[in-house]
């Protein structure tokens, strides 16, 4: 989730992360199955869509970047071997004036 915003607590706040914690919970999210949330910086995510386009010629938005960082900040935390998911479901075409 972008910084500043809490899902659980159903707390948004005016953000650069476009697609991210828009204010509106869909009816389908249970949100009681969410047992974490972990808050993205912007710039942490525009500089993980440099280096994912860089060293893996993936060209991905910025909340695909900020999910890879959520992700890569629970890899430190968890147990070596775990598996994790994220998914990249945008891309860089919007956001090319930004770099």
């Amino acid at each position: 989730q972008p910084e500043g915003c809490d899902l659980l607590s159903n707390k948004f706040v005016t953000h650069d992360i476009q697609g991210l914690a828009v204010g509106l919970i869909p009816d389908n999210l249970n949100v009681d199955l969410i047992n974490q949330m972990i808050s993205v910086n912007y710039g942490s995510a525009k500089e993980m869509v440099i280096t994912v386009m860089r060293y893996e010629g993936i060209s991905i938005g910025i909340s695909s970047a900020a999910n890879i960082v959520a992700a890569c900040d629970l890899a430190q935390k968890v147990d070596k071997g775990a598996n994790i998911l994220t998914i990249a479901y945008d891309s860089a075409e919007s956001y090319l004036d930004l770099f």
